[in-house]
């Protein structure tokens, strides 16, 4: 138990230190995701239905690329320094490890465009209702997001283009927790129950938890070992 909690702070205090190593470069996925929702409505029509319809859309949307943004560098350092190596050679769980390190990268990466969130709502008339629905769906969402996209990214590690690659299959698969998460936001602001699509993120996040450290570790080894 002491050593599972050492390396869990070593590992959260190790990620925390790369992203605010990157400097400027860390802060681009939040300064994408206000620009996106920022131009959304001043290049729309100013009628506040339209902008409440389009509003939790555009914001989801806004935060998928913002993370696609980041995803790349989600492994890129530790792949050229040798770092998974070591987590391969380590004792212990290695998808104790990884998930330690997807939920610190999410929180650091991710968390701060949620808490953004209800600011970017003010610009689409989004009832302080809706900002609440809406931070939930993100904060049950986005783990989804993070975890299918470290699968696919850590397979990608050592393909060339990578990144033309990882967006072509990754998309496919966040178009349906996009459309939940916008559908509950939606249903929300028009007073309607939102029960049933946020019920089912939540299924999709329990399962997420369970079996997606041993799929990632299982696609870092393969990565690791066929590069």
């Amino acid at each position: 138990m002491i050593t599972s909690r050492f390396i869990f702070l070593k590992i959260g205090f190790r990620e925390s230190a790369a992203c605010f190593r990157q400097g400027m470069i860390g802060y681009l996925p939040s300064l994408f995701f206000i620009f996106v929702c920022v131009l959304f409505p001043l290049t729309m029509s100013p009628e506040i239905r339209l902008l409440q319809q389009i509003g939790p859309g555009v914001i989801w949307i806004a935060l998928l690329l913002a993370h696609l943004l980041s995803l790349p560098r989600l492994w890129e350092e530790d792949y050229s320094d040798g770092a998974l190596d070591q987590l391969l050679l380590a004792p212990g769980p290695l998808p104790f490890y990884l998930g330690v390190k997807i939920l610190t990268h999410w929180f650091i990466v991710t968390v701060p465009m949620i808490l953004l969130s209800p600011v970017m709502a003010l610009l689409f008339h989004l009832s302080g209702y809706a900002m609440m629905i809406l931070i939930a769906s993100l904060l049950l969402g986005t783990p989804l997001l993070y975890f299918q996209g470290a699968m696919i990214a850590a397979l990608c590690l050592s393909v060339q283009q990578g990144m033309l690659l990882l967006a072509i299959l990754l998309l496919p698969l966040y178009i349906p927790i996009v459309i939940l998460g916008s559908a509950v936001v939606d249903a929300a602001e028009k007073n309607m129950s939102f029960a049933s699509p946020m019920a089912l993120l939540g299924a999709l996040l329990c399962l997420a938890m369970s079996i997606g450290p041993r799929i990632l570790a299982f696609a870092v080894r393969a990565s690791i070992e066929y590069s």
